[in-house]
C-alpha cells in the first residue's frame, strides 16, 4: 500500500506543479479500495469539480494498472492482459461529460465481481481534459488525472507466494550486460540480479536482507538490505530485482542467502551459488568515505579545530592510505581541481593516524586538528581540499577528494544568473547559461525551465527539470540544458533556479529564487 500511495503522491504532485489552468479539475478519491463479496456488485463515486473559469469537457476511460517485471507503472491497456486486472469488471455511466465553471458532478461506477474471483485485483480511471478557451484559442493541452482502484475479493483466502526463477552476477567492467540492465547501475563493480515470480493473489515484496558468504574465505562479504516498496511485484507478475554492490569480490565460490518477508508476515527464503573468476589483483582499489564535505566554523583565534570522519574499505585487499590537504578551485563544470593550500587561514592542517591502514572491508576511523589563525580573516568561506590516495601492494591507486569548508562570521547566500543562450537544434532547443555566486557561502540550488509560445502559454506539459548542484563562493558555473522541443520565433524560454537563502528559528529552510528568459 505503501509503494501505492506514493504513486497517487506523484499523480498529485504533477498536477499542482503544473501551469495555471492545469489543475482546473479537481477528482477525488485518487485511490479507492472497495471490498466486494465474490458474484456481487458495488459502486464507486468519483467527484469531480472545476474550479476554472471555463467550460471544460472531459473523457472517462478505463484502464489497467499495475507494475511491470521492470518496476515501471503502467496505466493503460496491458497488451497482452493482465491476469488481476478488473477493468472489464467496471461499467461506465458516462464516457464524456461537460463542467461548467465552478461545476461539480458525481461520476459512478459499478463494479461486477465474478464467482472465479480472488484475492486483489486492480485497474484505472483516466479523466483526460481540455480547458474550453484553449480549444478555441487552437491551443489543445490534454490533462490527465489518474485514479487507482483496487478491488478486495472479500470471501476469498489472500495467498503469498514468491518462486525464484533465475539469479546472476555481472562484474560491469568486462561482462556483456543484458538489454534490460540499468545505466544507472553500470558504475558499480558488480550487479545482482534476481528474478521471481509472484504465484499468489495479492501484492507481495521482499522485505529482509540477502547475504553474501563467500565459501573459499568462509566469510560474510556483503549485506543487501532488501525493502518491499523496491522489489514489489503484482500477482502474476515476474519481477526483476537488480542489487548493485559497491564492494570488490575476490575470485572463489560464493552464496548469497536470502531471507525476507512478502507481506503480512509470511516469510521466503532462497539460496543461489555462484562464481568470481575475473577479478584483477591489480585492479583500483575501493573506499569510501562518511561525509561527502567537512565543514569547520571557525569562531575563535587561536584554537584547535578539527573534525572527525570515517574511511570504509570496499575491497578484499588492505588499503595504504595517504592524507594530503591543498587547496582548490572549481572549474565551470563543477569539479574541484586541487590547488595552492592557502596556510594563513588554517596553520598545521594533520590527518591522524598516518598513514591510515584499513584492512578489507572494515573501517577506519580518522581526525583532522588544526588551528585557526592570530587573527581570524573578514566573513565568509575558505576552502580546502582533502585528497585521501589509496594503495595496494603492485597495483593501482584511487584518490577520493573531500572539500574542507571553514565557515567566519555570518555567512550570505546568494546567486546570479548571466549569459542565457538558447539555440534551436532540430526538434530540441539547446540551452545554456551561467550561475555565479554572488555571495559569500557556497550555494546548492536546483530549477526548471519553462517554453513558452508566443501567446505565453507553455508548449511542454510539465517544465524541464535541472538536478540539484552546488557553486562555491567566487566561482561560476557553465550550465547545459536540452529542451525536448523546438522554440519558434515569437517563443520564450525561461530559467528559474531555487536555493536555500537561510534558516528560520526552527531550522526550516527559508528559500529564494532567481530567473532569466530569452525570447526569440
Amino acid at each position: 500500500m505503501s509503494t501505492l500511495r506514493k504513486l497517487v503522491i506523484i499523480v498529485s504532485i504533477v498536477i499542482l506543479m503544473c501551469f495555471e489552468g492545469f489543475s482546473a479539475l479537481r477528482v477525488n478519491p485518487l485511490l479507492a479500495r472497495v471490498s466486494v463479496l465474490r458474484g456481487k456488485k458495488a459502486d464507486i463515486i468519483f467527484h469531480l469539480k472545476n474550479t476554472s473559469q471555463n467550460s471544460m469537457g472531459v473523457d472517462v476511460e478505463k484502464r489497467d494498472f499495475y507494475v511491470n517485471s521492470n518496476g515501471i507503472y503502467i496505466t493503460g491497456i496491458a497488451t497482452p492482459a493482465y491476469a488481476h486486472s478488473c477493468r472489464k469488471w467496471l461499467s461506465l455511466s458516462n464516457t464524456s461529460i461537460t463542467l461548467f465553471p465552478g461545476e461539480d458532478i458525481d461520476i459512478p461506477i459499478t463494479i461486477n465481481v465474478p464467482f472465479t474471483a480472488a484475492g486483489e485485483y486492480f485497474a484505472g480511471i483516466n479523466f483526460s481534459y481540455v480547458l474550453g478557451k484553449q480549444i478555441e484559442s487552437g491551443f489543445r493541452v490534454v490533462m490527465n488525472i489518474f485514479c487507482i482502484i483496487i478491488i478486495d475479493v472479500k470471501n476469498s483466502t489472500y495467498t503469498y507466494k514468491a518462486k525464484f526463477r533465475s539469479s546472476d552476477v555481472y562484474k560491469t567492467s568486462t561482462d556483456q550486460l543484458p538489454k534490460d540492465f540499468p545505466a544507472s547501475l553500470k558504475k558499480y563493480p558488480y550487479v545482482f540480479k534476481i528474478e521471481y515470480a509472484n504465484e499468489g493473489n495479492t501484492v507481495i515484496g521482499l522485505d529482509g536482507q540477502m547475504r553474501v558468504i563467500s565459501n573459499t574465505l568462509h566469510r560474510l562479504m556483503g549485506t543487501f538490505q532488501l525493502s518491499r516498496q523496491d522489489t514489489i511485484a503484482f500477482p502474476a507478475i515476474t519481477r526483476v530485482v537488480w542489487l548493485p554492490s559497491e564492494r570488490l569480490l575476490p575470485n572463489g565460490d560464493y552464496r548469497a542467502m536470502l531471507s525476507a518477508d512478502l507481506g503480512n508476515h509470511h516469510m521466503t527464503s532462497n539460496v543461489f551459488e555462484f562464481k568470481i573468476t575475473n577479478a584483477e589483483v591489480n585492479q583500483k582499489p575501493a573506499f569510501k568515505c562518511d561525509i561527502s564535505a567537512i565543514e569547520i566554523p571557525l569562531k575563535r583565534p587561536r584554537v584547535f579545530v578539527g573534525k572527525d570522519l570515517k574511511i570504509e574499505s570496499l575491497d578484499f585487499r588492505k588499503l595504504n592510505i595517504s592524507a594530503r590537504i591543498t587547496g582548490f578551485k572549481q572549474r565551470t563544470d563543477g569539479t574541484l581541481v586541487p590547488t595552492v593550500l592557502n596556510k594563513a587561514i588554517i596553520r598545521d592542517m594533520k590527518v591522524y593516524p598516518k598513514p591510515i591502514i584499513v584492512y578489507p572491508y572494515r573501517e577506519r576511523s580518522v581526525r583532522i586538528v588544526g588551528k585557526a589563525p592570530e587573527q581570524l580573516p573578514e566573513a565568509g568561506e575558505y576552502y580546502a581540499l582533502l585528497n585521501l590516495n589509496a594503495a595496494i601492494s603492485k597495483g593501482a591507486s584511487k584518490t577520493i577528494s573531500i572539500p574542507m569548508i571553514f565557515s567566519v562570521s555570518k555567512t550570505t547566500k546568494s546567486i546570479a544568473l548571466d549569459n542565457l543562450i538558447c539555440t534551436p537544434a532540430g526538434t530540441k532547443t539547446e540551452v545554456s547559461f551561467d550561475v555565479k555566486n554572488t555571495g559569500n557561502s557556497y550555494v546548492d540550488f536546483s530549477g526548471y525551465l519553462l517554453a513558452l509560445d508566443k501567446n505565453g502559454r507553455s508548449i511542454l506539459p510539465q517544465p524541464v527539470s535541472m538536478n540539484k548542484n552546488r557553486v562555491y563562493t567566487g566561482f561560476t558555473l557553465h550550465q547545459k540544458v536540452v529542451i525536448p522541443t523546438r522554440v519558434e520565433k515569437g517563443g520564450t524560454v525561461r530559467v528559474v533556479l531555487r536555493y536555500v537563502f537561510e534558516k528560520d528559528a526552527e531550522g526550516k529552510p527559508i528559500y529564494k529564487t532567481v530567473s532569466t528568459q530569452e525570447r526569440f
